[in-house]
């Protein structure tokens, strides 16, 4: 999945991050936000979703470079299902990651791609924990991101609620994108689901 917030209002990290945190609900992935029937299923549980910007992207494999067949830009946030440990989205755990988590946590930084797999902003042994047992589990490479092969019927009603993080231009969007996916056509009920045009906490659609 991408997000192109076209460089105003962004980035959206944080928010993405913090939805998918909420899901996965520290492994179980039975809480709302944006979440993944795969990982949660998938035994052992070494998958989860990865969150990466744009720019972190390019920052990895230069420019131009391409995600799920489309160029990627600096403004824009990328969703993928792969291993715990992935943090480039190569789909496997290597050497790489481990240089960028050692690196991450000698540096106290945060984030997916120095270590932060979790998303608690910080790197410690949880996120050790995480990339050793993908590194010792994982078996082949994974290229297919939400949406794809490996992701049957994703909870995309989950997905259609980013509307309350301020991104109605991008309604039609995301309506398209999961029409092409999944062959399910959103609704207002799923953008709005209290009804009425409400949004999550009470307010009122713009």
């Amino acid at each position: 999945m991408r997000i192109d917030y076209g460089g105003s209002g962004g980035p959206y990290y944080s928010t993405i991050a913090g939805l998918i945190a909420a899901a996965r609900n520290g492994g179980s992935w039975n809480q709302a936000g944006i979440t993944s029937t795969e990982a949660k299923n998938h035994s052992p549980h070494i998958t989860t979703l990865g969150v990466l910007e744009g720019s972190e992207f390019i920052g990895v494999y230069g420019s131009p470079v391409t995600f799920d067949g489309e160029s990627v830009t600096s403004s824009e946030v990328l969703v993928k299902y792969t291993y715990y440990g992935d943090t480039d989205f190569n789909g496997q755990v290597n050497f790489d990651d481990y240089a960028r988590t050692d690196n991450g946590f000698n540096n106290g930084r945060s984030r997916w791609l120095n270590g932060d797999f979790d998303y608690n902003n910080v790197i410690n042994f949880d996120d050790y924990s995480l990339i050793d047992f993908a590194y010792n589990s994982q078996s082949g490479v994974l290229t297919s991101g939400p949406g794809g092969p490996g992701e049957p019927q994703e909870r995309w009603a989950e997905i259609a609620q980013m509307w309350h993080f301020n991104l109605p231009r991008y309604k039609d969007r995301l309506i398209e994108f999961v029409f092409t996916e999944t062959g399910r056509r959103l609704t207002d009920a799923d953008f709005y689901p209290y009804g009425n045009g409400m949004l999550p906490g009470g307010s009122k659609k713009s």
